[in-house]
């Protein structure tokens, strides 16, 4: 074990990024004790000019309570952790800390730990030791990134920061890694630090799209998983990714979101790069409306948009397999196009229900949507191949709303407030595209897409329904693309009639949209 007093302090802040610093607006830390604060401050940190021709400011720290490192520390990784402590308070004790230990086994391909512990001096050895395995167990704030490299290497990095101390343990098993490994682990460094500035941002932020662009010629998967205090609650987030499948969940105050992607038949149902990008764009344009409909948080459903983008984009292509493999030989660019050109996935946001109305406490202000995808392939001969692609829509929700023409919305215990609209939304949208090639020919394209929307009013006067009013929407229509199809694999030109397909292929949820468009 080391005192920090062993460390020149000075070399501790010149050690850190002054961009990350800056970026990160440190809180100079008056209190790192596990107990309640004592009368005179356990901590006081002091910044002062620097002296003449010195690299850095120099900081004192005086304390009744001593840091004690788990190993020597006379590295970068914990000068980091020292400048960190020194000034960051939970789990922003994390800042520049994931890229660093990327960075650093890239350079090594070695295991590493180190801890710091905020000691009142009278604990035993062993009482330390014990103290430390246990930071890096179960700390408050917890974040790890673990990598299977394609031959098998298993790496595992974690970070944990409690009250009174922050860790970090690098973990390499099952194998030794080789400098492609561990430049691909490099590679993550940036990737996983923005994964880490996200969640202890305010709002927290699911930045995870760099994660999924992780080399995939020498690593196999990724998993990401955090558990940190924010301002308003606890946040976890569960990530994986590899070449079959994709997944992400994510919990906090305001709600929960879950997505899953399945790569497995991409190489089959996948269109071009502008395909998706336009199916993505329509999906966002799908939820967004059904957060205005719905009146859903719109932090919550901008990190869903955020999130959806990310799990839909930076495909790898696996090649197919069984009767995948016959349609994937049989379908050209055009038959895809009846298809959305994404992978199959599910995804729903959740917001979490509050009780707006302290008189009604029955009536809660909620969103729920969900949203998927699937897709079969079933072989019909040597050159015959079927497809059927559903996708599916669904949305919950119930607000309170002034009623039209009124003063505004004010809610509290008494009859005289109770003068509001109360309304609910149940809404539902469905499309399913149907394909046939016989003979290597394409003999069936079929699509037909329906919607339905109910919007539920009650009205309330004096706490008294005075209207209850239920007004319903539908509307669907049936294509047959096959004649189209053909025209355009015949024509030169029959890009724009593709695009136009792409467009229809994609889940509509309005109802009096698909009217017209029928």
């Amino acid at each position: 074990m080391t005192s920090i007093s062993s460390l020149n302090t000075a070399n501790i802040l010149a050690s850190l990024d002054q961009t990350d610093t800056q970026k990160t607006s440190p809180i100079a830390k008056t209190s790192l004790t596990s107990a309640a604060p004592p009368t005179t401050p356990a901590t006081s940190v002091t910044l002062a000019q620097a002296a003449a021709g010195a690299s850095s400011p120099v900081y004192s720290v005086y304390t009744a309570y001593q840091p004690v490192w788990e190993n020597t520390a006379d590295d970068p990784i914990s000068l980091r952790m020292a400048g960190n402590m020194a000034v960051l308070t939970g789990a922003q004790q994390f800042n520049g800390l994931g890229a660093a230990l990327l960075n650093q086994l890239g350079s090594t391909g070695a295991s590493f730990s180190q801890s710091v512990l905020l000691t009142d001096g009278n604990q035993s050895s062993a009482a330390i030791a014990a103290t430390q395995a246990q930071l890096h167990k179960s700390a408050t704030n917890q974040v790890t990134l673990d990598v299977t490299t394609k031959s098998g290497v298993k790496v595992e990095i974690s970070l944990d920061s409690d009250t009174d101390g922050l860790g970090v343990q690098v973990n390499v098993t099952n194998g030794t890694l080789s400098a492609a490994d561990r430049n691909a682990l490099q590679g993550l460094a940036k990737s996983f630090q923005s994964a880490i500035d996200g969640l202890t941002s305010d709002p927290p932020a699911l930045n995870i799209s760099g994660l999924l662009q992780y080399d995939a010629k020498d690593l196999s998967s990724v998993d990401f998983h955090a558990a940190v205090q924010g301002t308003s609650g606890n946040q976890t987030v569960d990530f994986h990714a590899d070449s079959q499948q994709r997944s992400l969940s994510s919990n906090g105050p305001d709600g929960k979101i879950n997505l899953n992607v399945d790569m497995s038949k991409l190489a089959t149902i996948g269109g071009s790069a502008q395909q998706q990008a336009a199916a993505i764009k329509s999906y966002l344009q799908q939820f967004n409306n059904a957060q205005q409909r719905g009146h859903g948080d719109p932090a919550l459903v901008s990190a869903f948009d955020d999130a959806f983008t990310a799990m839909n984009s930076n495909y790898s292509v696996t090649p197919a397999s069984g009767a995948a493999t016959t349609a994937a030989a049989l379908m050209s660019g055009s038959d895809r196009s009846l298809l959305s050109g994404l992978a199959d996935f599910t995804a729903s946001v959740v917001q979490t229900p509050k009780q707006s109305n302290p008189y009604r406490l029955d009536e809660y202000d909620a969103f729920s949507y969900q949203v998927s995808q699937s897709t079969e392939i079933s072989r019909s001969g040597p050159l015959g191949v079927s497809v059927k692609q559903q996708q599916n829509s669904q949305l919950h929700a119930s607000y309170h709303q002034a009623i039209p023409g009124s003063a505004g919305l004010f809610l509290d215990n008494t009859k005289q407030s109770q003068n509001y609209d109360f309304i609910q939304i149940d809404d539902s949208a469905s499309s399913e595209a149907n394909m046939a090639i016989d003979d290597g020919k394409l003999v069936n394209a079929t699509l037909q897409q329906s919607a339905k929307q109910s919007t539920h009013t009650l009205e309330y006067v004096l706490g008294v329904i005075v209207k209850d009013t239920t007004t319903p929407e539908s509307g669907s229509w049936s294509k047959d693309f096959l004649k189209l199809l053909d025209d355009a694999n015949a024509s030169s030109s029959g890009g724009q009639t593709l695009a136009a397909v792409s467009q229809d292929s994609v889940l509509q949820a309005d109802p009096l949209r698909l009217e017209a468009a029928g």
